[in-house]
């Protein structure tokens, strides 16, 4: 009989179980925000939001870390040329200074060691402090181990000790060669390869713009060009004939002797040259094969030659 009231709900018998789901049917989800919104067993985690990206103001992605960018060595090339110009500049005008301060001939012999000295020093002290020197600093390179770390004082002065053997012969001909040998991965010179370190951008800072790809085979040659036309012409010049500021520097030589007095050293260079000795590495080896035969007490024909220009030119 219609009492007029709604049915009531259906309660499980006390100690039955709740009807399971269908097969294949999702769980229902809770409200968001709800305190009881528990993933069922076996279900996997929720997606993790990803972190807010490095990104510039301007949208651009973030520079990658100088370890994770291909062949940085060789991205630089470009930048260590000017770099390297810049730094010997620097040290150019502090040995410039010292010779004025000093009263130093600039181009002698005796003092160059000094400019040598000079940018073993320079490079050693600012690169131990960060890797960079003034040129670098200005291209934002920095000299690195090559396992990505900040190099060590130790490979610091190793580099920079092995920088003049790089500099050979001339205009870093044989660091150009190491830096071709040693690939696109590690550019290092001779220094760098000995040091286990290389040149890369700063850590953080935009990549420099790639080096061309004939950058550096046209630096080897033109610098290994140089250096044969340097060795052609110290060679020319020490089997040419003496020329007039040479034959002075003999005479002034001569004079300078402890039996000066006693000959006439001008007479003497005529004397030699009309024997054969005509060039700076004749007179040179004359000289030394002469006192090499007077330590051995003999009388070969090193000495034989000065004798007979000494005796044709007493005064």
């Amino acid at each position: 009989m219609d009492s007029g009231e709604g049915p009531l709900p259906s309660v499980a018998p006390p100690g039955s179980l709740p009807s399971a789901a269908p097969p294949g049917s999702l769980p229902s989800a809770a409200p968001p925000g709800s305190l009881h919104s528990v993933a069922p067993p076996g279900s996997p985690p929720p997606p993790v939001p990803p972190a807010a990206s490095d990104t510039g103001s301007d949208g651009s992605s973030p520079t990658p870390p100088v370890h994770s960018v291909p062949n940085a060595p060789d991205a630089v090339l470009g930048s260590r040329i000017p770099a390297a110009i810049i730094d010997n500049i620097v040290v150019s005008a502090i040995y410039l200074v010292m010779c004025s301060v000093f009263g130093w001939r600039v181009y002698a012999l005796s003092n160059l060691w000094v400019a040598v000295v000079l940018g073993i020093a320079y490079h050693f002290v600012l690169e131990s402090r960060n890797g960079q020197t003034i040129g670098k600093r200005q291209y934002t390179i920095c000299v690195r181990a090559t396992d990505g770390q900040p190099a060590r004082a130790r490979a610091i002065a190793i580099r920079s000790v092995l920088r003049p053997i790089d500099q050979l012969p001339l205009f870093w001909a044989s660091g150009f060669i190491s830096m071709v040998r040693t690939g696109p991965e590690r550019r290092q010179r001779i220094g760098d390869v000995l040091a286990h370190t290389t040149v890369v951008p700063v850590p953080g800072s935009a990549l420099a713009k790639r080096t061309g790809g004939w950058v550096l085979p046209t630096a080897t040659i033109l610098s290994v060009l140089a250096s044969l036309g340097l060795a052609y012409g110290i060679y020319h010049l020490r089997t040419a004939p003496l020329d007039s500021t040479q034959r002075a520097e003999f005479i002034q030589g001569c004079e300078r002797g402890p039996d000066s007095v006693a000959f006439d050293c001008g007479c003497i260079l005529q004397q030699l040259q009309a024997a054969g000795y005509v060039s700076l590495d004749d007179l040179r080896g004359l000289m030394s094969d002469a006192a090499s035969e007077n330590a051995r007490g003999e009388h070969g024909p090193a000495m034989q030659a000065l004798a007979n220009a000494g005796l044709t030119c007493r005064r």
